[in-house]
C-alpha cells in the first residue's frame, strides 16, 4: 500500500566518509487508488567525516481503507555509510494504527555489513 525508501552512496578516502563524492535521496510510494495519501514527511541527508546518513520518517493515511475510519502508518529508517566502507540501515520505528491494522503487513528491520571501525 505504502513504502519508504531511502538511498546514500558515498566514495570514502583518507579515513573520511564524505572525503568524495557523496548523496542521500528519500522516495515515498503509494497507492493513490486505494486513498493512501501522505499526512507528512522529512528526510534529512547529512555529511561528516565518520559517516553519511539518510533519515527519513514519513507517516501515510487513508480514510477508506476500513468502513471510512483512518488507517495510518508511520515508518522512519536510517542508513549509515561509514568511512571504511561499512554500513547498517535500519527501520527503527514502524506503527500502524486503526481498527483494521491486522489487515496490514510491517516489519522491523536491520541490515548491514559491518559496524564501523
Amino acid at each position: 500500500m505504502n513504502e519508504v525508501a531511502d538511498e546514500v552512496s558515498w566514495t570514502p578516502a583518507n579515513n573520511c566518509a564524505a572525503w568524495g563524492a557523496w548523496h542521500a535521496k528519500q522516495e515515498l510510494q503509494w497507492h493513490s487508488q486505494t486513498f493512501w495519501y501522505v499526512q507528512s514527511s522529512y528526510f534529512n541527508g547529512s555529511p561528516t567525516c565518520s559517516r553519511v546518513q539518510a533519515y527519513s520518517s514519513a507517516h501515510f493515511e487513508d480514510d477508506t481503507f476500513c468502513g471510512f475510519q483512518t488507517t495510518t502508518v508511520t515508518y522512519q529508517q536510517e542508513i549509515d555509510g561509514y568511512a571504511n566502507g561499512g554500513w547498517i540501515w535500519k527501520v527503527d520505528f514502524y506503527f500502524k494504527g486503526g481498527q483494521c491494522t491486522w489487515l496490514l503487513s510491517g516489519w522491523y528491520g536491520r541490515a548491514g555489513n559491518g559496524y564501523p571501525f
